[in-house]
């Protein structure tokens, strides 16, 4: 279980992530992870009206993502993009 990021004052929530991988895999979960941030975002914008993602590119993403998991290993994939999710709905928060 992972927990929702905490993003224009959204409580944390445990969550299930099918699909998702070690990050000792990459790049196998970087397709998966683009459509969870999908949804994270999706989710947000709907309850804040805010768009996290409008401003970063998908190879953005996937460069944050690749070095996450070099330097987390043994973590999952979807741990370092609700990290990377929460600062980037931090940074867009107005």
């Amino acid at each position: 279980m992972q927990a929702l990021p905490c993003a224009w004052g959204v409580q944390y929530v445990p969550i299930s992530n099918l699909g998702d991988s070690l990050c000792k895999d990459w790049p196998a979960g970087a397709a998966w992870a683009e459509g969870y941030l999908s949804g994270l975002n999706l989710a947000a914008a709907a309850e804040h009206g805010k768009d996290a993602l409008i401003a970063v590119s998908s190879e953005d993403l996937t460069r944050w993502l690749a070095a996450y998991c070099r330097a987390n290993p043994d973590k999952y994939v979807s741990g370092g993009a609700t990290t990377l999710f929460a600062e980037l709905a931090r940074r867009n928060k107005n």
